[in-house]
């Protein structure tokens, strides 16, 4: 230590002098300056660390605050950079940052977490990253400015899980159909027909047959299946949906009113006035003493309260009502039972206002207005003859009644007083939005609007009597009248939105600006809601032959039909790029899917599609495929076809068709004839033979077709050759023919018969098969009668030994010989088979009109499947794996047993799950196996509870939007709009293209209860 002695300074020194005074001011200053420094550097320090500790706080904050979110709804958390809110009570995201005391700026950001196949958590945009749907991470980051001036942030992150979930999760539906609500884990509600449910934790598209499969054999075509190729087209409300194979054409949905499937089904009486308690539970009452009831499901007859009318009803909560009507009768709910309260005499009552269960208000004809204290009814005033149509109470001081004659009284709280006398007009509705803002309603068009001072003229919209106003809001409303027409107010003008017929609609009710109900007369009721278009329409892209002077067959396509809903199509063509005068009208409608005969003719070709919906505005027919044939061989009828080889193949036809198939296409070959033939055989490759009308016998040399002969005007219809030197021939009136050395000849003449068909087991023994049930025999020598069936008529024939004949005929019958006896082997029903081939004991095939096509296995004959509504006429097969058959309009179709045939589309509706409360569907995913060309998406709904069951249901939705799929099988988050209901259930779709299924193995929906 240094130690500093100071002098003792002298006592003779009175004073300090002006330097030493000086000097003592300059030091003192110094110091002082020095440590006021000191106490602003302390300061300031600590005001920093105070402001950095409140920005960790709202860091910690806002951390907490997202682990809230998430415990509300797991689907809150959704990738991107919010602000928080706190405005509604609870937490909430709300815009991209939030400010705090108007210094503090708040950033919440959510992002993916990505985990390897350790489940190990690594950045997203490593090759073998995958996303975690059931974790994110959040980072807050609060930036502020100092006092210095300086810009500060903090910041945090956590990783958050929903761990607090449950699943849903379905691996069997090997129970099958008809369970609404969730109870045996292997059952569901319904499906499409074309599912496969059978094996435990499979299902898949059923199975069409083990066979094999039949296609289409004939000429070329272009097939619009993907959602490029609609999307190339133009739409008139409707729109894709899907991706790639799977896409197809819908029509779009729109908010709109539409009838709802309860329309006249719940009553046919008229419904004169409805009120909805909420969206689930709504009232309305009419004619003959009816009450109705909706349960957020469907309307239904509640009570029949006899035969008066009911023309007013309110609700004062779900559990407390009033209804009244004609005679005077007053009814009253009780929240299990509607009841007769008091009769008040003869008057009819039209109209009720609740203000409380204590404060009610009625009016009627003869001018009266009774009030209800909550104990009784009492006559509160009369006001003469008036017939009061409609009353609303604005509150206990402020009220209105309207009626006949253009009279409008105002009650100020003491008493009932005219305000306005309008003219003639008949008002029948009246809507207070406020004290300030109401409307009325009535006849030859009429509506006045209130300002808060006077009722003035809105408009008069024509003739029509308007029966009943609802205000959503002050910008938002309804009303409805006579001839079906509906108008909407939105804040600047009332504007026709649908005439829906000749309806008359006497009541409204809405529950928002998006749902709401009209009823009317004769139990007409239509529902305002998010709903697919009635009808929409889709024009193709223009399809190009590439030539002139094509021939447009046919055009067939696939789709998904709810109850009631149709899909038809119309084709133009012509010769320019772009259609123009030039180009033919549309055709007609055609609605056989299966094939529709088009027959025009140009380069160029377009379809257009219409849809209409059915009876569920909530569902949409789905067009998915459409194939358009062209330059097919011919569009006549084909008759008959005989196989050399799988390379060398003809068909005959009418107005002379022959066609002949290369192994490659199918090619229109000249004909010397324009008679209808009816039957060919070619037993050489260069040698053939074919029969038709006007007893006309063609004949092919290897090079052409000729005719042989002609025996004048009877009508040859099948013919069989033995070989090239000996062959039989059958028609009309009986006659047979014979060739032999060369010649053609009539060999008997049996009577009256048409017979049908002709075939051979030797030249010493064969069959014939006609109309009246005849079948007949050739011993050698003579045709002889071997059985008579009946009435039949037996259309073709088929031998496979002595002892092994079949025929096949109308009304479904098919026959069988067994070397002693013809018997009955099948009756498949109505169906009239035209042609029958047997490979061996057990394979054969039968074909014939609407399109089936049935096999036998040595068994039973049954359906293989169903082409549609063509009629084939003739089949035959160049090994039991391959074949062929011909039918009307040209068609062809081809058998390939190295195909097993699956349908191509199916659907499948789960039961209704009770997730037990109001609940958060977090995230949908399934297990799947499928092969090339197939896929399988998913579809969500969710309903509240309505006393344990649900009530009514959401659109589908698949991740974003009503109408939407899920399509990812590892899992999507579900979208917020099906947030908090209590009921589940899930729809799957299957589609294939075939050859093959798609196999569901499980369905898992993640929730947080």
């Amino acid at each position: 230590m240094v130690m500093v002695k100071l002098k003792r300074a002298s006592r003779q020194n009175k004073g300090m002098s002006l330097i030493e005074v000086i000097l003592a001011v300059g030091l003192f200053s110094l110091f002082a300056t020095a440590l006021v420094g000191l106490l602003i550097i302390s300061y300031g320090s600590n005001l920093q660390a105070a402001q950095r500790d409140q920005a960790s706080f709202y860091v910690q904050e806002g951390l907490e605050a997202v682990g809230a979110i998430r415990r509300q709804a797991w689907n809150y958390l959704i990738d991107g950079s919010y602000g928080l809110t706190k405005e509604n009570g609870y937490w909430e995201f709300s815009g991209e940052s939030d400010l705090i005391d108007d210094r503090f700026t708040r950033v919440v950001t959510i992002s993916s977490v990505c985990r390897d196949g350790g489940k190990n958590i690594i950045e997203c945009d490593q090759p073998d990253a995958k996303i975690d749907l059931y974790s994110k991470k959040v980072a807050v980051d609060v930036s502020y400015t100092a006092i210095t001036g300086v810009e500060n942030d903090v910041d945090a992150s956590s990783y958050l899980t929903a761990w607090q979930t449950k699943d849903w999760q379905q691996t069997d539906w090997s129970a099958g159909t008809g369970q609404e609500n969730w109870s045996n884990q292997s059952a569901y509600s319904t499906d499409s027909g074309t599912i496969d449910f059978e094996n435990n934790g499979e299902l898949k598209l059923a199975k069409i047959s083990d066979l094999g499969s039949w296609s289409s054999g004939g000429g070329n075509q272009f097939t619009d299946t993907t959602d490029s190729d609609f999307n190339a087209g133009s739409f008139n409300q409707t729109v894709v949906y899907g991706s790639d194979v799977l896409a197809g054409v819908t029509t779009n949905q729109g908010v709109f009113w539409a009838s709802s499937k309860d329309s006249r089904i719940a009553t046919t009486y008229s419904i004169r006035a409805v009120d909805m308690v909420s969206a689930t539970d709504g009232w309305a009452v009419g004619d003959n003493g009816v009450i109705l009831h909706y349960d957020g499901s469907s309307w239904s007859l509640f009570a029949d309260l006899g035969d008066l009318s009911i023309r007013t009803i309110k609700m004062v909560s779900a559990t407390d009502g009033w209804a009244a009507g004609s005679g005077g009768r007053i009814y009253h709910y009780d929240g299990s039972a509607w009841s007769e309260f008091i009769v008040t005499g003869g008057q009819a009552w039209y109209a009720i206002s609740v203000l409380s269960a204590d404060d009610v208000w009625l009016s009627g004809s003869s001018g009266q207005i009774y009030h209800y204290d909550g104990s009784s009814w009492s006559k509160f005033v009369d006001t003469g003859g008036q017939a009061w149509y409609a009353i609303d109470m604005v509150s206990t001081i402020d009220g209105w009644v309207v009626g006949n004659a253009g009279i409008i009284y105002h009650y100020d709280g003491t008493s009932w007083t005219q305000f306005i006398d309008t003219g003639d007009q008949a008002w029948r509705a009246i809507d207070m939005v406020s004290a300030t803002d109401g409307w009325v309603v009535g006849s030859a068009g009429s509506v006045y609007h209130y300002d808060g001072s006077a009722w003035t003229e809105s408009i008069i919209t024509g003739t029509q009597t308007w029966y009943a106003i609802d205000m959503v809001s002050s910008t938002d409303g309804w009303i409805s009248s006579n001839g079906g027409y509906i108008y909407h107010y939105d804040g600047n003008a009332w504007t026709q939105f649908i005439d829906t017929g000749g309806q008359s609609w006497y009541s409204i009710g809405m529950t928002s600006p998006t749902s709401g109900w009209v009823l009317g007369n004769a139990g007409y009721i239509y529902q305002y809601n998010s709903f697919f278009n009635k009808v929409g329409t889709f024009e193709s892209k223009i399809f190009d032959s590439g030539k002139q002077d094509t021939i447009w067959n046919s055009i067939n396509w696939t789709v998904n039909l709810p109850l009631g809903s149709k899909v038809t199509l119309a084709v133009r063509t012509g010769d320019t790029i772009t259609p123009d005068e030039t180009w033919t009208d549309f055709t007609v409608e055609l609605s056989n899917a299966d094939s529709s005969a088009v027959n025009l003719t140009g380069q160029y070709a377009q379809y257009r599609a219409t849809l209409t919906n059915g009876t569920d505005p909530n569902s949409s027919p789905q067009l998915t495929d459409v194939a358009l044939i062209y330059d097919r061989p011919t569009d006549q009828n084909l008759n008959d076809l005989a196989i050399v080889n799988d390379q060398n193949i003809w068909a005959v036809g009418n107005a002379g068709t022959i066609i002949h198939y290369d192994g490659s296409d199918w090619l229109s070959i000249d004909s010397p004839t324009t008679v209808n033939l009816r039957g060919v055989a070619m037993p050489a490759p260069n040698d053939g033979w074919a029969v038709g009308d006007s007893g006309k016998i063609l004949h092919y040399d290897g090079t052409d077709w000729t005719e042989y002969i002609d025996f004048g005007s009877i009508s040859l219809r099948s013919i069989y050759m033995l070989s090239t030197v000996e062959g039989w021939a059958v028609g009309n009136s009986g006659r047979i023919y014979h060739y032999s050395d060369g010649s053609w000849s009539q060999f008997a003449d049996t009577g009256t018969q048409v017979w049908y068909a002709v075939a051979m087991v030797s030249d010493s023994e064969g069959w014939i098969v006609g109309n009246g049930g005849e079948i007949y025999y050739y011993n050698g020598a003579t045709w002889e009668q071997s059985v008579d069936t009946g009435d039949q008529a037996w259309y073709d024939i088929s031998i496979l030994a002595d002892n092994d004949v079949w025929v096949s005929g109308n009304g479904g019958e098919i026959y069988h010989y067994d070397g002693e006896n013809w018997l009955s082997a099948a009756d498949t029903g109505g169906q009239a088979w035209y042609a029958i081939y047997m490979i061996a004991p057990d394979d054969g095939w039968i074909l014939g009109n609407a399109g089936r096509i049935f096999h036998y296995d040595g068994s039973n004959w049954t359906q293989a499947t169903d082409t549609g509504g063509q009629a084939w006429y003739a089949v035959a097969m160049d090994s039991p794996t391959k074949g062929w058959a011909v039918g009307s309009n040209g068609e062809i179709i081809s058998f390939d047993s190295s195909v097993i045939g699956f349908e191509k589309e199916g659907w499948l509706i789960s039961s209704a799950f009770d997730m037990a409360t109001p609940s958060a569907v977090n995230v949908v995913s399934w297990n799947q196996q499928l092969s090339d060309n197939s896929n399988i998406k998913l579809q969500i709904r969710t309903a509240p509870d309505n006393s344990g069951t649900p009530g009514s249901w959401s659109s589908w939705y698949g991740t974003s939007s009503a109408g939407g799929y899920f399509t990812d099988h590892d899992g999507q988050l579900a979208p917020l709009a099906l947030n908090f209901n209590q009921w589940l259930q899930y729809r799957v779709e299957l589609s294939g293209d075939g050859n093959s299924t798609p196999i569901l193995q499980a369905v898992k929906i993640n929730y947080l209860p």
